[in-house]
C-alpha cells in the first residue's frame, strides 16, 4: 500500500498545480486584453507591455500631447501621438508612432495584423500638466485578411504554390 500512495501522490499534486495554473490569471495583463468578434481591445499603461495573440505590443514613449483641454474652447481638437513597439516571435521588432488625430496615423500594419489607437487617456485640463504615469493607450487590434479576395480569388491562391 505503501509504494502505490507514494505514486499516486506526485500525480495527484501536478494535476492540482496545472488546474490552478489554468484557473488562476497571471501578470498584470490578465485583466487588460478584451477579446471581442472582430479583435482585440487591450489599455497599456506607459511602458507596458502586453501579449494578444501572437503579438506583444508594448506602450513605449508620449512623443507629444497637444490635445485642446477639456475646460478650454479650441478652434482645433490637438494631437496626442504615442510610440508603440509591435513584436512577434521570428519578426523583427517594429516601432512606430500613433496619433489621437486621425490626419497623422492612427494605425499601421503588422504581420497580418492592423494595431490602432482609439483612445489616449486622461484627457488634459489647463494648467494641470499630466504625469507620465497616469496616460492610458487604448488599442484596437483586428486581423488583416491574408487571402486576396474578389472573382479570382481561386486562381490567385493556385498561382501562390506553382
Amino acid at each position: 500500500m505503501k509504494t502505490s500512495f507514494h505514486r499516486v501522490y506526485p500525480r495527484i499534486i501536478f494535476i492540482g498545480l496545472l488546474i490552478l495554473m489554468t484557473v488562476i490569471p497571471f501578470g498584470s495583463n490578465a485583466l487588460q486584453v478584451k477579446q471581442s468578434s472582430n479583435g482585440w481591445v487591450i489599455v497599456l499603461a506607459l511602458g507596458e507591455e502586453a501579449k494578444v495573440g501572437p503579438l506583444l505590443l508594448g506602450f513605449e514613449s508620449i512623443l507629444g500631447d497637444s490635445r485642446c483641454p477639456i475646460d478650454a474652447l479650441c478652434l482645433w481638437e490637438g494631437d496626442g501621438a504615442i510610440l508603440v513597439k509591435a513584436s512577434k516571435w521570428k519578426a523583427e521588432p517594429v516601432w512606430h508612432p500613433l496619433h489621437t488625430h486621425p490626419s497623422f496615423g492612427s494605425e499601421f500594419e503588422y504581420e497580418g495584423y492592423k494595431i490602432a489607437l482609439t483612445r489616449l487617456d486622461p484627457q488634459p485640463v489647463v494648467d494641470h500638466p499630466i504625469p507620465p504615469d497616469e496616460y492610458r493607450a487604448t488599442l484596437r487590434i483586428t486581423e488583416t485578411s491574408i487571402l486576396p479576395t474578389g472573382p479570382s480569388t481561386w486562381g490567385r491562391i493556385k498561382d501562390l504554390y506553382r
